[in-house]
């Protein structure tokens, strides 16, 4: 079949009673292809109805549609997208005036193909896929079997089950809100699981609580195997296990209020799909559940884990040995400077004090981040904060829809003035309404931004911090400087896997002011600021201390390094365009590996990490430098 050529049949149906819930009386069918190559993708949307996709070993997509009605005229308020754009294959179901309409998407698509399906309650089955999957549903049910790829499955209401019968590659990640989580498990497979639920936690009903977390083991080593459910139910059970299949009955489907249904009508994009960026494997809403992105908590270190099991007096207790570390890994080409996509596990190298490493889990990761933009509004960067302040909302902009932004200022004290989102208006709103004066607590501020305005949020987290870092502590002020110092701040950093990027404005050079000082007369204009400022050009004498200035951009570098970020030091508004353009594509593509140390000992000592990439000398890596063995 030619690529793009549809196929239609028109179909009336009988249905008898107890076959749906919902009365179906008629369907148009058809089919249509697509050529495959590899690194494509596969996108797809629908939220009433089925989405089925399974692997097989041709190189095309073949999408069989079915838009359901109760009556012929009810067909012409479904419109189902079909179109290659690139390397992306999109299916896109839209209902125009919603009354138990559905469609059912049988797709057969490439094994390593990367698929990404969502929708508001379409029951979903994926079958025998290799490549990367992204999954979502808020109310309908999530069957899978054989993923092999990295696999991200996420469920509102809905249940979710899994079976594997081969040995996946990389990690997989079950969970949902208030659904069962269930996996049947072949005992022949080598993977870390941790289970986690709000009610009842079962592992091959062997042990068996009510509440809490659970890690176990499963031959020797491998991928993260990830089953949560916030209020519901996570079970695991090892038996032999064959592919699983739905049914092939229509799926009821249920009304769900206006606020959840799908418009294009009423979004100019089409669907609910950003036109900046056209795959979106997570609804662009905030989501302060706890529920999005997880890993498995503190995952920034080497690890020993704990099993829950039954005791005597009621309580749960078992220590097993899961040790593993995850890094957060950035690929640049040296001679155009942009990340590179598309890299393989086979082609890093991790090293240890040394020593390589096997990489035991491998993703090529562009899921959704929290990112902290953190600015100074101390008196020192009085005479250039409307430059701050445009630069930080040309920044977000920058920023994929689906990523959540929270904003903080700081002086001598720190406000989150913004938490996380995903509005990018409430984000600019609040950066309108900074206002410079003060002091410097720099140390303060980001140990805050670390341990309080990020905690409990796990996932890709990154700080980009705009300052000149000059915290009053290094002139010898401490009325208005931290009260920690650099060192416990440095600490505490080597402990995270938050990336932290530093935008260093140099005031002194530029004529700034410490805080109490007030910024040259007649100096308030942006154009005046920008000529003068970020030119290179000295409109007044240097004030503060050169060393301190000199000391505060060793400090930002070092902060930078460690977390595998990097520091900037715009000397023009050109210059600053590039540094935003450069993080937004930095946190665009990434990697995650993860991997067992070969040094079991929990002795707190520092280990050093290295990361290379075998025979490309015209690629720069980053990530963190190391972290802390804990005892």
């Amino acid at each position: 079949m030619l690529a793009g050529r549809a196929v239609r049949v028109l179909v009336w149906m009988a249905v008898s009673s107890g076959a749906c819930l919902a009365a179906v009386g008629v369907q148009a069918v058809e089919q249509v292809s697509f050529p495959a190559a590899a690194g494509d993708q596969l996108v797809i949307e629908n939220d009433f109805g089925r989405i089925r996709v399974q692997g097989w070993d041709r190189d095309e997509v073949l999408a069989t549609i079915r838009r359901i009605a109760v009556d012929a005229g009810r067909l012409n308020d479904i419109e189902v997208l079909k179109q290659k754009a690139g390397s992306r294959v999109y299916l896109r179901a839209f209902f125009y005036d919603y009354r138990s309409e559905s469609v059912y998407l049988e797709v057969k698509a490439p094994r390593h193909m990367a698929v990404s399906a969502w929708g508001a309650n379409p029951a979903i089955e994926l079958e025998g896929l290799e490549g990367p999957v992204r999954v979502q549903s808020q109310t309908g049910l999530i069957t899978a079997s054989d993923l092999l790829g990295a696999t991200s499955l996420l469920a509102g209401s809905g249940d979710i089950d899994l079976s594997l019968s081969r040995q996946p590659r990389s990690d997989l990640r079950l969970e949902s809100v208030r659904g069962a989580v269930r996996a049947r498990l072949s005992p022949q497979l080598s993977l870390r699981a941790w289970l986690r639920a709000g009610g009842r936690l079962s592992w091959n009903r062997e042990v068996e609580f009510q509440s809490g977390q659970l890690e176990r083991q499963l031959g020797v080593g491998g991928p993260l195997l990830y089953l949560a459910s916030i209020e519901g139910t996570s079970e695991a059970v090892l038996e032999e296990v064959h592919p699983f299949s739905l049914p092939d009955e229509p799926v009821a489907t249920q009304p769900l209020p206006p606020a959840a249904r799908n418009s294009p009508r009423d979004r100019p994009s089409g669907g609910s799909v950003d036109p900046e960026e056209p795959v979106r494997p997570y609804p662009s809403e905030p989501d302060d559940s706890g529920t999005q992105d997880r890993y498995p908590a503190d995952t920034s270190g080497s690890q020993g884990g704990e099993v829950l099991t039954q005791t005597g007096d009621g309580a749960y207790a078992l220590k097993v040995d899961v040790n593993w570390t995850r890094l957060n890994v950035s690929v640049r080409d040296i001679y155009t400077n942009r990340s590179v996509p598309g890299m393989r596990q086979s082609e890093f190298q991790v090293y240890e004090d040394g020593r390589l490493q096997a990489i035991e889990s491998f993703e090529s990761n562009e899921a959704p981040f929290d990112l902290l933009l953190l600015l100074d509004v101390s008196g020192s960067t009085k005479a250039y904060i409307d430059l701050i302040k445009e630069a930080s909302v040309r920044f977000t902009r920058e920023i994929k829809s689906n990523d959540r932004i929270a904003v903080a200022v700081f002086n001598s004290d720190s406000r989150l003035i913004q938490p996380f989102t995903n509005d990018r208006r409430e984000v600019e709103r609040a950066i309108q309404r900074i206002r410079s004066r003060g002091g410097t607590a720099f140390y303060d501020a980001l140990d805050v931004s670390l341990h309080q305005y990020l905690a409990g949020r796990e996932g890709r987290k990154a700080i980009v911090v705009f300052t000149d870092g000059v915290d009053n502590q290094l002139t010898g002020d401490w009325s208005d400087g931290s009260r920690i110092t650099f060192g416990e701040l440095f600490r505490g950093i080597q402990e995270t896997d938050t990336i932290i990027y530093t935008i260093f404005l140099d005031t002194e050079e530029r004529g700034g002011s410490r805080g109490r000082r007030s910024p040259p007369r007649g100096r308030g204009g942006l154009g005046e600021i920008l000529g003068d400022i970020l030119s290179g050009g000295r409109p007044s004498s240097p004030l503060g201390d050169e060393e301190a200035y000199r000391e505060a951009r060793r400090q930002l570098q070092e902060i930078a390094d460690q977390t595998g970020g990097r520091m900037y030091s715009p000397t023009s508004i050109y210059d600053l365009d590039r540094v935003y353009s450069e993080i937004a594509d930095d946190l665009r593509i990434q990697y995650t590996l993860i991997y067992s140390s070969s040094n079991a000992e929990q002795d707190g000592r520092w280990r050093e990490i290295r990361v290379e990439i075998r025979d490309r000398r015209d690629l720069v890596v980053r990530t963190r430098r190391g972290y802390y063995a804990k005892p």
